[in-house]
């Protein structure tokens, strides 16, 4: 009948063995070594960047809060006060007692 005239078709073509060669596959093995190598270095590289950016931004902040915090006054509670009171009290009496006792 009619399936013995009957062509098959191929719906995908066949490709060519492209599968590397053990030499090939060695040097490509080589190859991403050292682009893992080189990537690992770059990380390194970025890293130890965005730590010194981090230090520098960190250092800058930190000179911003000192000069600020000279001149924004404090709150200071009542037995805060109190302390605060007796050591400059101390330090007035070792200023007054270091003048008697050495006279000039």
């Amino acid at each position: 009948g009619k399936r013995t005239k009957h062509k098959v078709k191929k719906l995908v073509q066949e490709k060519e063995d492209t599968t590397p060669k053990d030499e090939e596959m060695e040097q490509t093995q080589e190859e991403i070594d050292e682009e893992q190598l080189s990537a690992s270095k770059k990380r390194k590289r970025n890293k130890q960047a965005k730590k010194e950016q981090k230090e520098k931004l960190l250092s800058e902040i930190g000179e911003w809060f000192l000069d600020r915090a000279k001149y924004i006054p404090l709150r200071l509670t009542r037995d805060e006060r109190k302390v605060l009171r007796a050591l400059e009290a101390a330090l007035h009496c070792c200023d007054y007692t270091d003048k008697i006792d050495f006279p000039t």
